[in-house]
């Protein structure tokens, strides 16, 4: 069978086939528009980063654009590309685009040429770049993280303290947790005091949420001192801007750096007239005060009575309060307390505090006299140097109930005076002339009481050489203990919990000399702080029963009376308060910034 067509209708056909045909071309080749460059914003500061994006439609892109037109004011830190597929309403849409993380050579007004790609030429965009002071003083302009730092004080006197706060100011969310730079400048000793605190404010009706962080900021010596800005690196959550409105809205992470203003600090020398055997001691206010565990009035031969004094000095540092001096006077034993050497931090700095205990036996009837205490200061209010006084005390001690008492033993140490006195078993008492003129009583025994007294002085006299001996044993071991520096223990490769198994094995071992030291060197690893005391460590792990604890074995070591202590309870409380530590710390990583603190 042959088919024949007629001209007109063969024509007819050829046009539909063309048609179709041009039809298929144009819905399967790619229609290229112009490239299309953006920025994430116009202005920022010289040390934050850039976001440039260029977007060309189609999926069919062979190679990738030559940057290097934007090398030329601009660094190119990192370029990554990405194919996107959009459907709406039944209609089909592709690009792709690179995402460009620059960082700006110089300041002021720089512009991005032209990208050239497969014939196709880029649009310029003409960007602010401000100095970095400048930016964080005009954070508030629409940037979604900004950072605003303060000094409590912008002048002051070397060894005097100050508070620096810093404010990460945030509309944003962040991918993860940023890193803060720790503070750092020459002459300038930096130490993390808060972190983490979190509030809110609105600016320019935007609501920002704040992190706050605090340093105690101290001078080691004079002269105008510079802090750098701290610097924030990190990643933002944000919308993508090609499929905000569409029902499959997209989020994605842009980078981001952004640094403080840099701040200025005047320190100021001592005074030349300060006077040159004194301890150099700064502070805005000094106070001295006593208190006694009873009465001091109502004192007899063999009473014991606790005498506190404190120190308190504004604004300075608890490490610069001098040592009370020694007491030796004759006619009263003293037994020292370990001093409780605190810092208690306000929004202006903080207060020093140092409290020493001395226990007081009198040992003879009589007056004695203890002498003025006396410290010197510096005032930086009013720039004049001040001596704070504690007033001397005269003691009326008068003689115990039914007791003699021997003469003194010899001192032991320099800051320790101890004595043994007896008590002898009184028959009856004469009064009999001395070869000088005086009188002294004579005590009569019979044969009874004479080996009574013999038993007991030979009693008294072996607790007494065994009193010398566990003394003698006790500061041999101290010494030792003092002799290995904290900071080369917590500097070592020991790590925190080798350190910890170490304190557990001296605490059910009773090793009581050797307890204290290895709090220390657990604590300052487990808190990566080489600076805490052994009572600093246990301050902060937060629990009034271990504090409890803690001062009970203080007082068995340094109290007036030795005594032997049960340290399981001790080492129970410490194992429950490292896993809080713990956990807390665990949880702050997750929720909080990651901070390196100086």
């Amino acid at each position: 069978m042959v088919m024949t067509y007629s001209k007109n209708s063969l024509v007819k056909k050829l046009t539909r086939r063309s048609t179709l045909v041009l039809i298929l071309l144009t819905t399967t080749l790619p229609a290229w528009a112009e490239l299309n460059a953006t920025v994430d914003r116009n202005v920022l500061s010289e040390d934050e980063i850039l976001v440039y994006n260029l977007r060309s439609d189609g999926m069919n892109i062979n190679g990738s654009p030559d940057f290097s037109p934007l090398e030329k004011d601009f660094e190119i830190l990192g370029t990554s590309r990405s194919n996107q597929i959009q459907i709406i309403n039944g209609r089909n849409a592709s690009w792709a685009e690179w995402n460009l993380t620059l960082t700006p050579r110089r300041t002021g007004s720089l512009t991005l040429p032209p990208v050239n790609h497969d014939g196709f030429a880029s649009n310029a965009i003409t960007v602010e770049i401000r100095k970095a002071s400048d930016a964080a003083q005009n954070g508030a302009d629409g940037a979604p993280v900004f950072m605003e730092n303060s000094l409590s004080a912008d002048t002051l006197w070397e060894g005097q303290e100050a508070v620096m706060t810093l404010e990460v100011v945030s509309r944003a969310n962040f991918a993860e947790n940023p890193d803060l730079s720790p503070p750092k400048a020459d002459g300038l000793i930096f130490k993390l005091i808060e972190n983490d605190q979190r509030s809110e404010k609105i600016v320019n009706g935007i609501r920002y949420q704040i992190i706050a962080l605090k340093y105690l900021v101290t001078p080691t010596r004079a002269g105008q001192l510079t802090i750098p800005g701290q610097t924030l690196t990190g990643a933002i959550v944000e919308s993508d801007p090609y499929t905000r409105n569409s029902l499959f809205g997209m989020q994605r992470t842009r980078p981001l750096r952004t640094r403080a203003q840099e701040l200025s600090l005047m320190v100021n020398p001592p005074p030349t007239d300060w006077p040159a055997d004194k301890p150099w001691l700064p502070a805005e206010q000094l106070s001295i005060s006593e208190i006694w565990s009873g009465s001091p009035n109502e004192l007899k031969t063999g009473d014991s009575i606790t005498r506190t004094v404190t120190i308190t000095a504004q604004g300075a540092n608890s490490a610069q309060i001098p040592p009370l001096p020694t007491l030796n006077i004759l006619g009263i034993n003293h037994y020292p307390d370990q001093p409780r050497i605190e810092n208690e931090v306000t929004d202006s700095g903080s207060n020093g505090i140092r409290s020493e205990s001395i226990a007081l036996v009198p040992t003879q009837p009589g007056t004695v006299t203890l002498p003025a205490t006396q410290v010197t200061w510096f005032n930086v209010t009013s720039q004049t140097i001040e001596t704070a006084t504690l007033a001397a005390q005269t003691l009326t001690i008068a003689p115990g109930n039914l007791s003699q008492t021997v003469p003194q033993t010899p001192s032991l140490g320099e800051s320790q005076t101890t004595s043994q006195s007896t008590q002898l078993p009184v028959a009856s008492t004469d009064t009999i002339d001395t070869e000088q003129g005086g009188q002294q009583n004579a005590v009569i025994v019979d044969d009874s009481s004479l080996i009574l007294w013999q038993t007991t002085t030979g009693v008294f006299s072996l607790l007494w050489l065994s009193t010398l001996a566990y003394l003698f044993r006790t500061r041999q071991t101290i010494q030792g203990a003092e002799a290995d520096s904290p900071l080369q223990t917590v500097s070592g490769s020991t790590g925190e919990k080798a350190l910890f198994q170490k304190l557990e094995a001296t605490c059910r071992e009773n090793r009581l000399t050797e307890v204290e030291q290895d709090i220390l060197s657990w604590g300052q690893t487990l808190m990566n702080n080489d600076t805490l005391s052994a009572s600093d460590i246990i301050a902060s792990l937060d629990s009034k029963t271990l504090k409890k604890e803690w001062y009970i074995l203080l007082h068995s070591r340094y109290g007036a009376a030795k005594s032997t202590v049960d340290c399981s309870h001790l080492i129970q409380l410490l194992i429950k308060a490292r896993k809080r530590w713990l956990h807390l710390a665990k949880k702050e990583s997750h929720n909080g910034l990651s901070i390196n603190p100086a």
